[in-house]
């Protein structure tokens, strides 16, 4: 059994995959699909799904775990990720008050300034990443002590943007 844990919008997605005689069990999420896998060219597998054939396309950066794969007419844009690494970063997070971006992206909105007084949870700027907005949101309440992005500006997964003190 394998289990691959991987960052799709706001939200982290666990893929269980039990081999078996011919293919395999993949579970995501709540639930579980037969699959197997019949051809793989270079970024495309052919499979079948509960007994219905299915094609999915992708790409991958190997250097960031970064896939974007395309299938059924949707694109998805996916971040491998260790669940672990990412609780002690948020943990960190929470109490320092410095935010990272979670994945790369474009800032749209700043909604605080500099000196601003945050609540937990108040929303602090909107990133962009593929046509879907993902709010930053304050893990402590403080005071926003710097600001290390500009709206427009395309960051990357990890890249400071706000401190709060």
């Amino acid at each position: 059994m394998t289990i691959f844990h991987y960052q799709h919008q706001d939200s982290t997605v666990s893929v269980k995959i039990d081999p078996d005689a011919d293919g395999y069990q993949v579970t995501i999420g709540n639930k579980t699909y037969r699959v197997v896998q019949h051809n793989q060219a270079a970024h495309c597998i052919d499979f079948s799904v509960d007994g219905a054939y299915k094609q999915v396309r992708f790409s991958s950066d190997s250097a960031s775990d970064e896939r974007k794969m395309w299938f059924a007419g949707q694109q998805w844009q996916l971040a491998k990720v260790d669940p672990h690494r990412e609780s002690r970063r948020a943990n960190a997070q929470a109490e320092s008050g410095a935010l990272t971006a979670s994945m790369p992206g474009q800032v749209q909105e700043i909604v605080v300034g500099i000196g601003s007084t945050v609540q937990k949870g108040d929303t602090l700027l909107v990133l962009e990443a593929m046509k879907m907005e993902m709010r930053v949101n304050a893990p402590i309440d403080g005071v926003v002590a710097s600001i290390d992005c500009a709206i427009g500006d395309v960051v990357a997964r990890g890249q400071a943007l706000v401190v709060l003190t």
